[in-house]
């Protein structure tokens, strides 16, 4: 059984006002509830690089066409988007999304080399330099760069660029000295949120059969 196979198809109208029939999804609550109840029927499990639903399906429960259950389970819908990308696959994600995010003094769009997009994937820059730098377009335009964004040392709270840099005074307008924080770049800030998807619930075989059967009865199948 694929994943959506099961589900029946209902009409539905699209913004454009056409009506178009698509997959029920709507019931994915009732096949889980029952069982997400009990802790004891799941277990953490971290994801490999490399493993997709279907290997797993097939290591844990001894049939990769259960992927479904590990989708379901875990409320995953878009494969591209919520499941953990491979090393290479995030480097191509990285370079599709940041290689034509800049645009020259006309407005034009610049397509960075190798060398460049690298260079402001990893910048963090330093006290120094008010954590900054530049690089010198092919166009002749100066670009500036810096870090995604910035944390405090225990990386509980985040923070811009704008208010790391600004003056800080309190009710008085006496100045302060702000908590330290660390600069993030954008590979980490994409890195960490690419690792923060590895960790899925896993159904044990028992209760992955019971959710097969629940579907096929809710769906009449």
């Amino acid at each position: 059984m694929s994943y959506f196979d099961a589900f029946p198809t209902v009409g539905y109208e699209f913004p454009d006002s056409v009506r178009r029939v698509i997959k029920d999804i709507s019931i994915r609550p009732a096949v889980v509830q029952s069982f997400t109840e009990n802790s004891e029927n799941f277990t953490e499990y971290d994801i490999v690089e490399g493993e997709t639903p279907e290997t797993i399906a097939y290591d844990f429960l001894g049939d990769a066409k259960l992927h479904w259950v590990i989708l379901l389970v875990n409320n995953i819908l878009n494969l591209y988007s919520e499941w953990p990308k491979t090393s290479k696959q995030l480097s191509e994600f990285l370079k599709e999304k940041y290689e034509n995010q800049v645009s020259d003094s006309d407005g034009a769009s610049i397509k960075l080399s190798a060398s460049q997009l690298e260079e402001i994937l990893g910048f963090e820059g330093t006290p120094t330099n008010q954590f900054k730098s530049t690089i010198q377009l092919d166009s002749g335009d100066t670009l500036t760069i810096k870090p995604h964004h910035f944390t405090n040392t225990k990386k509980t709270l985040n923070f811009n660029y704008e208010t790391v840099l600004a003056v800080a005074t309190d009710a008085w307008g006496r100045p302060y000295i702000q908590p330290e924080v660390v600069p993030v770049s954008i590979f980490e800030y994409e890195s960490e949120k690419n690792e923060l998807k590895r960790t899925i619930l896993l159904p044990n075989y028992r209760v992955a059969a019971l959710m097969k059967k629940e579907l096929r009865r809710i769906t009449n199948g």
